[in-house]
């Protein structure tokens, strides 16, 4: 039998292994080249929130008592780190043989990234006089050696350091710069070509103007990542100041400890030595990068060269969702029947009109929502903002906490509270994420609610980004549940008691591990067992074990896991009837579903929640069943869709690596692309049977299941998202 920790993955090193695969991204060449590029600036941008977030938290262990170990793999957080930097190194080495295939192939297309040395004299000319005017009056020069504090290095700012030499001594200055102009500068070219230098790569080149009269004998770019590892609770405060304490931990992040500085080239020791210890950083936190310390401008130039539709993926438009009627109010069409969204699919254009159409409803008394992260200038915002003005109750939960956000967050609750809603903060310790909306309407003195329980954010920018599904019911179990969350959260207290939502923290973990019993019962009375889930993230130990304990009673499992995994499936004896797949491509996987057992007695339930110690533990989520068959039917052929792709699938091995799909050259499956409605014709291999497991009947599903044409912006009417599920696999029987 083999040990059971060999079956744990450590959470740190699994989300390294995740970045890698986006990283991926960036090399494959079937991708779009300005999309590879992107993929390659979003690893940089997850990296440097890792660094913030993750190891800001695995120092502070550290220093508090490094004996407490991982409760998977037995490592300190020292170990830890000593893994993760090392891990780093071998990807920033990978990234940087990447970024300099892309650079050159984007050459080849006209678009350059140049240093100063390669302007010609009119770029020059240009890059000199914005120098002049825009930049140098706004460095500030920090002489080391000759008395000056070294400056407070801010968090992602890059700086340029030099060594030089007066009258036979030697010196280091550091130059800040506090200008306005944009990282990116554009250049004067010729032709159709996109040239541009950027804003670092002209202070560096400039350092000898900036220093006149100083041999400069070396220099480097830097740039410090620190942590962000301080929250809202951890501040005495109570809930009448929770908007004036979270001001005051966004004030206290921008001075918390360097957890890593990047240099832009090997420089001498002496002057890495000066460096590292005037940042009061330990030399094992340096990195040397030979790519741009931040690839933040990469996204700017992506939007900036849309026209060149070539280098990107085809556009695409959501449609309207199949199930929702363009003409028809919302609520009234969620009285009738539920109703299901697939984002970026489909629109979230009905759930934003649903609420526009409750500002106005004059029977409409209530509206009761769970804010998260909301777009700027958010259309659900105003939404709320304008029912409160026109006299409804409005109450809105909005979590401060929600990371990187909360600035954010808190101009949003200012708004609402000016427009007269009731906005409440959560409760101390407990992040509230799920995402709940709940309506009533006021029908000849008898309330009628309608509740949207969704897996991912009010948002309409990640609405075209991220995939995720939102379910609008008028499930009377499902509003009183809703309705009792909502009082629950107004009191400060979690909710202990639910009849169909699985809430967590009180009751999600322990009904997921019931239902998990539940299988491994009919596994071991020789019936057919199974589990299927996608979510982000698993790293709940109690149901990591509990998965383990089901594969060896023999359930079938079957886990989408889009980044960290702590479970490593195809042990022999412990997991081998596991499977875990992570899908990374054009949109981010982001909505999570639950699927317990088989035939009539499958239970679905899709979630604001990973399987994640967080989420089961310290947040406020929202698991809603799926009772509607069509609804069920169309969600099990999406999972299972996906546990077919062979394209942006990485199949989890048994030493806890991740490859492409073994079949990953035969008949191509991109669930993405067929989720897009466009149906990839099988290279080779055309008879081959799709992956999946248990893939349904779909010639009987078909028949069974109402399928409306969906529309998108030009009026042309092409299949909806399930139609194209089944023409997809039943061109492939063919």
């Amino acid at each position: 039998m083999p040990d059971i920790f060999s079956a744990y993955d450590n959470r740190e090193l699994s989300w390294l292994k995740f970045n890698k695969r986006v990283l991926e991204e960036a090399i494959d060449e079937s991708t779009p080249l300005m999309e590879r590029f992107l993929f390659e600036s979003i690893f940089s941008c997850n990296l440097d929130e890792f660094f913030m977030v993750r190891t800001g938290t695995l120092i502070r262990r550290m220093l508090d008592d490094d004996s407490k170990t991982d409760n998977k793999t037995l490592l300190r957080p020292s170990e830890q780190l000593l893994r993760i930097y090392a891990n780093v190194r071998e990807l920033i080495s990978i990234k940087d043989e990447v970024h300099a295939k892309i650079e050159n192939e984007l050459s080849h297309k006209g678009i350059r990234r140049l240093s100063y040395d390669r302007l010609n004299e009119r770029q020059k000319e240009f890059a000199d006089d914005l120098f002049d005017s825009s930049i140098k009056p706004f460095l500030n020069v920090y002489h080391i050696s000759h008395g000056d504090i070294f400056p407070f290095l801010e968090n992602k700012k890059i700086y340029t350091a030099v060594r030089y030499e007066t009258s036979n001594v030697h010196s280091e200055a550091v130059i800040s710069d506090n200008s306005a102009v944009d990282a990116l500068i554009i250049l004067p070219s010729q032709d159709d070509k996109t040239e541009y230098i950027l804003k670092e790569d002209l202070i560096y080149a400039s350092s000898s103007r900036i220093l006149e009269n100083k041999n400069i004998i070396e220099k480097v770019m830097i740039r410090a990542t620190r942590s962000a590892a301080l929250t809202l609770d951890d501040e005495p405060v109570t809930d009448t100041d929770r908007l004036e304490a979270m001001t005051m931990v966004l004030a206290k992040r921008k001075i918390m400890p360097v957890l890593r500085l990047q240099f832009s080239c090997e420089i001498s020791q002496l002057f890495r030595d000066t460096l590292t210890t005037a940042a009061e950083v330990s030399g094992d936190r340096v990195f040397i990068e030979r790519t741009p310390l931040d690839m933040s401008y990469v996204s700017k130039l992506h939007k900036m060269l849309k026209a060149r539709e070539h280098l990107y993926f085809e556009s695409y438009n959501p449609v309207y969702p199949e199930m929702i009627d363009e003409k028809t109010p919302v609520f009234d069409q969620a009285i009738k029947n539920d109703l299901i969204i697939s984002y970026p699919y489909e629109s979230m254009s009905p759930f934003i009109r649903m609420l526009d159409e409750a500002a106005v409803d004059e029977r409409v008394t209530d509206i009761k929502i769970t804010v998260y992260r909301v777009a700027d200038d958010s259309k659900i915002i105003s939404a709320l903002c304008k029912a409160s003005e026109n006299g409804k109750n409005v109450t809105v939960c909005i979590e401060l906490r929600a990371r990187f956000d909360e600035q954010h967050n808190i101009l949003c609750a200012e708004k609402l509270k000016s427009s007269g809603c009731k906005v409440i903060y959560g409760i101390k310790g407990i992040k509230v994420h799920s995402k709940l909306c709940l309506i009533k309407r006021n029908i000849n003195n008898e309330p009628i609610c309608i509740t949207q329980i969704g897996t991912g954010n009010y948002n309409e920018k990640t609405s075209l980004q991220y995939t995720d599904f939102s379910l609008i019911t008028a499930d009377t179990d499902i509003a009183e549940d809703a309705e009792r969350l909502f009082e629950e959260l107004e009191q400060g207290r979690t909710t202990n008691e639910c009849t169909a939502l699985l809430v967590a923290p009180t009751i999600l973990r322990n009904r997921i591990l019931t239902m998990l019993d539940n299988e491994i019962r009919h596994a071991l009375n020789g019936e057919k067992a199974y589990f299927g889930a996608k979510m982000n993230g698993l790293t709940d130990k109690a149901i990591i074990d509990k998965l383990i304990e089901a594969s060896k009673a023999g359930v079938k499992i079957d886990l989408i896991v889009r980044g960290v995994c702590c479970i490593i499936s195809g042990i022999k004896d412990l997991t081998e009837n596991i499977r875990v797949i992570s899908i990374v491509g054009r949109y981010l996987e982001h909505g999570r579903i639950y699927i317990f057992g088989c035939g009539e007695r499958r239970k679905v339930y899709i979630s604001s929640a990973d399987l994640m110690t967080r989420n089961t533990c310290r947040r406020i989520e929202a698991a809603a069943p799926i009772k509607d068959e069509r609804i069920k039917k169309r969600i099990i052929d999406y999972f299972e869709t996906q546990l077919s792709d062979n394209v942006k699938a990485r199949i989890q091995r048994s030493d806890g690596t991740y490859s492409v799909h073994p079949d990953h050259n035969n008949s191509r499956i991109n669930s993405q692309n067929i989720f897009m409605g466009k149906i990839i014709q099988p290279e080779k291999n055309e008879n081959k049977e799709t992956v999946s497991s248990e893939i349904t009947n779909l010639n009987n599903v078909e028949e069974s299941m109402e399928t409306p044409v969906e529309q998108n912006n030009n009026n042309e009417k092409r299949p909806g998202l399930f139609r194209r599920i089944i023409m997809f696999f039943t061109r492939k029987k063919k």
